[in-house]
């Protein structure tokens, strides 16, 4: 018998198809991959519930570093808080110099220098205890007064003897920062042109004689060049002013017993003038701005139980060499006969 063509294919295929089967082995699914079966695969790891942070397999989890407690302000550490005192801050008036305080809670302070370059500042000086900086004119001095530090004034407190008078003060060279120190001082103040500078200074007391009561300590006036160290010394002054031009230093001098005078002394000629002398106090010493002018008062007493009045004295173009006096002006109102009597 004769097969179709057709029928002899089918049973061609179905025959190899029976050939290559093992009993028992199901054939794979057209389209399945071999590698995700179970002998190729690789167990899923384990999945934890929602919201579990996923990790690598075998990482510890991280620990949260513990921050260190801060330690309370102990009583000790207030002393180094610090604060800038605005009273003590002044500029140089060429503005190349700039000193400030700062101030501590302990009662400790700083007085800080520094030099202005370019925008920039840089640290010359620190005066310990320092305070009460004062520039000369010309922006080439500088003065500083230094006071007691805290367990100075604790000593000298325990002690129960009186306070010294006077302050040390450093008068500094600001062009090379040599310094020279006061002490006993009372005040140091610059000429305008900036080439002197009166310093009073307090003395010791002269030992007292029996019977009699403590003399007050002695004082005494120096008029320094600054450009050459040179000393010009005055005793019994009680009364200086600079003129508000040039170098003149006006003087009042107390002679005790004897009489005071109004004096004036040009540093640049080391010259002494003499402009009044009275029995009765001087008050007030007064310069007319860029002048040579000078305006004081004098004292005048009645009695014991009447009020003081004054005497008014100008002294105009001191700086004219030909006229010792300048050109002098008095007005004595117990003269004036516009006034009463009474």
């Amino acid at each position: 018998m004769r097969l179709h063509p057709y029928l002899l294919f089918t049973a061609l295929s179905l025959g190899l198809f029976l050939s290559t089967s093992t009993p028992g082995e199901t054939p794979p699914e057209k389209g399945s991959d071999h590698k995700n079966s179970p002998e190729n695969s690789t167990p899923l790891a384990k999945t934890e519930g929602p919201g579990a942070e996923s990790r690598p397999s075998g990482s510890k989890k991280r620990k949260k570093k513990k921050q260190p407690a801060r330690k309370p302000i102990a009583p000790q550490d207030y002393a180094r808080w610090e604060q800038l005192n605005m009273g003590n801050r002044k500029m140089s008036h060429d503005g190349q110099w700039l000193a400030f305080d700062i101030r501590r809670v302990d009662g400790k302070s700083s007085l800080h220098l520094h030099k202005i370059n370019d925008g920039k500042s840089k640290e010359q000086h620190v005066y310990s205890q320092g305070e009460r900086p004062v520039f000369s004119n010309d922006s080439k001095w500088l003065s500083v007064t230094i006071g007691k530090s805290p367990e100075e004034k604790k000593k000298a407190k325990e002690s129960k003897k009186p306070a010294g008078l006077g302050t040390t003060i450093h008068l500094r060279s600001l062009s090379d920062g040599k310094t020279t120190e006061f002490k006993n001082v009372v005040t140091l103040a610059f000429s305008h042109n900036s080439h002197f500078a009166a310093i009073e200074v307090i003395g010791k007391s002269a030992p007292p004689r029996p019977g009699t009561p403590p003399a007050p300590p002695a004082r005494a006036l120096l008029v320094r060049n600054l450009e050459t160290g040179k000393d010009t010394t005055f005793g019994n002054v009680t009364k200086f002013a600079w003129s508000k031009k040039g170098s003149l230093l006006a003087l009042v001098v107390d002679s005790p017993s004897i009489s005071n005078a109004l004096q004036l002394f040009d540093p640049s000629s080391e010259t002494l003038r003499t402009l009044e002398v009275s029995d009765q106090d001087y008050a007030g010493l007064l310069w007319r701005k860029n002048s040579f002018d000078l305006a004081s008062t004098r004292q005048m007493k009645f009695g014991d139980k009447e009020d003081i009045s004054h005497t008014l004295l100008a002294f105009r173009n001191l700086d004219d060499s030909d006229k010792p006096t300048g050109d002098q002006t008095i007005y004595d109102h117990s003269k004036n006969l516009s006034f009463p009597l009474d």
